[in-house]
């Protein structure tokens, strides 16, 4: 397990493929068992006690999977962490060519509890046909002593909010990132000028030829979730000071 904490997983190379995200849900097994529409008593009973990792995949592996056999999807946890020191839990399945991974920030209070949660309850993923009511149901097979280095880099990553996350990158940047955002939902966030925002999206680069006929870039994100976070009550108040 240790050896997975290095592990880099390159983007896909296969022509015509892309790399697409969508958000997952963490659910506690009293939320299970409320989320399961009628007609599905069997399902609830096998999933009972079950904490489950909740996300979709898109149609060509959800086909895959609907055809495979649990034995032959490939299920592998590891973790690593970035160059500014924050660590994520992956947890990886792949069928055929095609591979889906639930990244996790272990600074989040609501994953150190589930990755604690597994060290003494069963866990499962559920996984859902892009835009579609059908879903495929894997077990969980790491046992607790493999999801060990989980927690204990959990212990080594400070708990931050979302507000001192935000906090915690203020100072001086003298070599900024920018990035244009493009928000696709009808909600129109309403912001002012300071107020911190996160950001859930897709992250490109749109090339294109510069008024001067030079080939450029613009580093773009394709925000499917866009929302304001409130800020530090520090902050608050060294701004109306």
């Amino acid at each position: 397990m240790d050896s997975l904490k290095t592990l880099s997983y390159p983007p896909s190379r296969h022509t015509g493929q892309r790399a697409r995200l969508f958000p997952a849900t963490i659910m506690s097994p009293e939320e299970v068992q409320a989320g399961m529409p009628p007609g599905q008593q069997g399902v609830a009973d096998q999933l009972r006690g079950h904490w489950m990792l909740c996300g979709d995949v898109d149609h060509r592996m959800f086909k895959l999977l609907m055809s495979s056999k649990v034995y032959e999807v490939g299920h592998r946890a590891s973790a690593f962490t970035s160059p500014t020191g924050s660590g994520y839990a992956l947890f990886t399945h792949q069928v055929g060519a095609h591979q889906h991974r639930f990244v996790l920030p272990m600074w989040s209070e609501e994953v150190r509890h589930y990755l604690d949660a597994l060290e003494h309850e069963p866990y499962g993923f559920m996984l859902g046909d892009e835009g579609e009511r059908s879903g495929w149901v894997l077990p969980g097979v790491a046992t607790a002593d493999e999801l060990a280095p989980l927690r204990e880099l959990c212990l080594k990553q400070p708990a931050l909010s979302d507000e001192l996350l935000a906090e915690s990158q203020r100072g001086v940047d003298n070599e900024p990132t920018w990035y244009t955002v493009r928000v696709m939902k009808e909600d129109k966030p309403t912001l002012d000028k300071g107020d911190f925002v996160k950001v859930t999206g897709k992250l490109k680069t749109d090339y294109y030829l510069s008024r001067e006929g030079k080939p450029t870039g613009t580093l773009l994100i394709i925000a499917f979730e866009a929302a304001k976070i409130a800020k530090p009550a520090s902050v608050a108040a060294e701004g109306t000071s």
